[in-house]
């Protein structure tokens, strides 16, 4: 099967990254984004309820704010959240009370700058080729204005 995600790329790399830092009985929230998708075939877990996923719903903005839950229900336990860019901003606000009730996450927000399934015609999306592309902040600034730590990292 190793060969076979492999297949995966890039999105095998993260999830060998986050599967080598992660505890054994640690948390991942995945939202609806490629990541989350490759890590529900290509990711090891090791202990029962440790993947908390939207399943098949689609409901997009469900990651960070479910994984703020899942941290307050499992204080004790290292929570990933796994997000797109898109998927990120609907809960973003969230931040505040992340910060307010120092619900310590590990939020990551893959940005690339598009909502790839969007067919949509909102104002605030720039039509570019074939891609939807939200008008969006630089998400370090963004947890940084909430009092959060925010990071920016090149590759996996």
């Amino acid at each position: 099967m190793e060969q076979e995600y492999e297949k995966l790329s890039p999105q095998i790399h993260y999830i060998k990254a986050i599967r080598a830092e992660l505890p054994d009985d640690g948390f991942v929230v995945g939202e609806s984004t490629q990541l989350i998708y490759a890590a529900r075939v290509a990711m090891p877990f090791y202990r029962p309820r440790t993947y908390v996923t939207h399943g098949y719903q689609g409901t997009l903005g469900y990651g960070f704010p479910t994984a703020l839950g899942v941290k307050v229900a499992n204080p004790d336990k290292q929570v990933i959240s796994i997000n797109g860019d898109g998927g990120f901003l609907f809960g973003a606000s969230e931040l505040a009370t992340a910060v307010q009730h120092r619900i310590a996450t590990v939020t990551l927000v893959f940005n690339n700058f598009a909502y790839e399934t969007s067919n949509g015609t909102d104002s605030k999306i720039r039509r570019k080729g074939d891609r939807h592309r939200p008008a969006h902040p630089d998400f370090v600034k963004l947890a940084e204005s909430y009092g959060a730590l925010g990071l920016r990292a090149e590759n996996a």
